[in-house]
């Protein structure tokens, strides 16, 4: 009998929303969220509604609202679109630094209007504090931190005076060139007005390198003792052009914390280049219950709402008409997630490298040969948390033909060998190599991956928390098995190695730890 089996090194439908709302897409505009789910709450680390129902919201994030690529579809038309076309929530994108210089208490204004058309239309609102290296000077959310400090107090305040219950706050954006630590500090001056102001509300807190390296986060949450009374959640972002290689760490993450996925796109990172479907629809469907390790409904924001010149812009025209006409590319394919005209389909399943037999022919035992893990890439077969990569440290080589081919894969980068495409799956961030356990002179070859070379014995290496591996072995013989493994004397103590029987496509779906 087939088995898969994951190695973790690690410390160890749509939303099931009220049945009357509407799906339909000529019925949606009719839809009150707010009526229906209330002050939102966290259950666990689920996002549910008021009376305790698992929710997923799901919308579009503008651009900076003071920007002229989004005021003009930021009307009570653009609200009504986004709504007719599916969104239950809005990202209101609010930069530190307008286009005419310092943030401008004139801002407010535009703000309580949007939650107020937003609140009408009973649909969620998230404040973002957009800081982003670039166009606002630093992606240190301190160097704005009495600016944040002041809207965040006059925001709250103005949401509970009208006891609205459909605001969400995201207290900083894409923090970058500081520690996880230094977000921390950060928070711990904003959280507490939001916790005076706005009692009981959701805030999505910022992760550090551009809200993608969660995983420092998992290892060090804000602890939830020191506002009770705000509901914490941990943000996100992924592009599908270019981000799959952080696809498992999110999906690990969701064990852990409560995720929301406050902007994500289908293009590049920088709003550019062309149009990734299939990986969209792969990153979708880790966002559905199942589909990762915390089985979460996660909730997200696409990016964007507005007329730019970017492939990642959803709006051809901004007007009173908003057809389908007045969509891009982007804007055709988010409106029909959000509809439910377009089908998303699951995960793709892991694909075996090879079936090793267990117990081996003629045995009572058998060897699991770790580097032969299943083939189906990074979040699917495997996740390799590569923390590294975060210091710019990603290894990039030539191929024969001379052009480059990135290589994260640590075994490889400290083979020795001048061509690393001669290392057995080089181009993959598993971090395998050849053991040099009795092989003497031929530990650096890479054998032929199938055990009929001395090069075939491997060992996983650089191992971090979280990190998982699928493989598929063949059990011939069905009974209990002792599992057993070599490490070295670098082996930190304090870590664990778990596995379990995935039944699910991914580690932990269904599976038996």
């Amino acid at each position: 009998m087939k088995k898969s089996l994951f190695l973790a090194a690690a410390l160890c439908s749509s939303v099931a929303a009220n049945a009357a709302l509407s799906t339909s897409p000529s019925e949606l505009i009719n839809n009150d969220y707010v009526k229906e789910w209330g002050r939102l709450k966290l259950v666990g680390n689920q996002l549910s509604s008021e009376s305790g129902q698992a929710i997923q919201l799901k919308g579009w994030s503008t651009f900076s609202i003071n920007y002229n690529e989004v005021v003009n579809c930021l009307t009570q038309d653009g609200f009504k679109a986004m709504k007719a076309w599916g969104a239950n929530i809005v990202r209101l994108a609010i930069y530190p630094k307008n286009s005419n210089g310092s943030y401008s208490q004139g801002t407010d204004a535009k703000i309580k209007q949007y939650i107020d058309w937003a609140n009408g239309l009973g649909m969620y609102v998230l404040v973002d504090w957009h800081v982003l290296e670039g166009d606002q000077d630093s992606g240190n959310p301190a160097t704005f931190q009495n600016e944040a400090k002041g809207m965040f107090q006059r925001i709250c305040s103005y949401v509970s005076s009208q006891k609205y219950k459909n605001v969400l706050y995201e207290i900083c954006n894409e923090c970058s060139g500081v520690s996880w630590d230094n977000i921390k500090s950060y928070a711990d001056q904003v959280l507490p007005i939001i916790q005076t102001n706005d009692p009981g509300a959701i805030v999505v807190v910022g992760t550090p390198q551009w809200d993608q390296n969660i995983g420092e986060a998992v290892n060090s949450p804000i602890a939830k003792t020191k506002y009770p009374n705000l509901g914490l959640m941990y943000a996100f972002h992924y592009y599908a052009c270019s981000h799959a290689h952080l696809l498992g760490g999110m999906q690990s993450a969701a064990a852990s914390l409560p995720v929301f996925i406050s902007e994500w796109g289908s293009v590049r990172f920088d709003g550019a280049g062309g149009f990734c479907g299939d990986a969209s629809d792969q990153f979708l469907s880790t966002l559905e219950k199942g589909g990762n390790n915390g089985n979460q409904w996660i909730s997200w924001c696409y990016w964007a709402w507005g007329q730019k010149n970017e492939t990642s812009n959803c709006l051809k025209n901004c007007g009173a008409s908003y057809t389908p006409s007045d969509l891009t590319q982007a804007g055709e394919y988010i409106v029909g997630v959000l509809t439910g005209s377009k089908e998303i389909l699951p995960p793709p399943a892991s694909e075996a490298w090879c079936e090793q037999p267990i117990p081996a022919s003629g045995e009572k035992w058998g060897v699991l040969n770790v580097a032969w893990f299943d083939k189906s890439g990074e979040g699917v077969s495997y996740h390799d948390a590569n923390s590294s990569a975060y210091k710019d440290d990603e290894h990039t080589i030539e191929n024969p033909e001379g052009t480059e081919s990135k290589c994260c894969n640590a075994g490889a980068v400290y083979s020795g060998k001048s061509d690393l495409t001669e290392c057995f799956r080089y181009d993959e961030c598993v971090d395998v190599s050849n053991s040099t356990a009795g092989l003497g002179a031929n530990w650096g070859s890479p054998g032929d991956g199938y055990g009929n070379e001395a090069g075939d014995l491997h060992n996983l290496c650089s191992n971090e928390p979280g990190e998982w591996v699928i493989y598929t072995i063949d059990v011939k013989t069905p009974g209990y098995y002792t599992v057993a493994c070599l490490t070295n004397s670098t082996t930190n103590k304090n870590g664990s190695i778990g596995m379990a029987i995935a039944k699910g496509t991914q580690p932990g779906q269904n599976g038996n730890i």
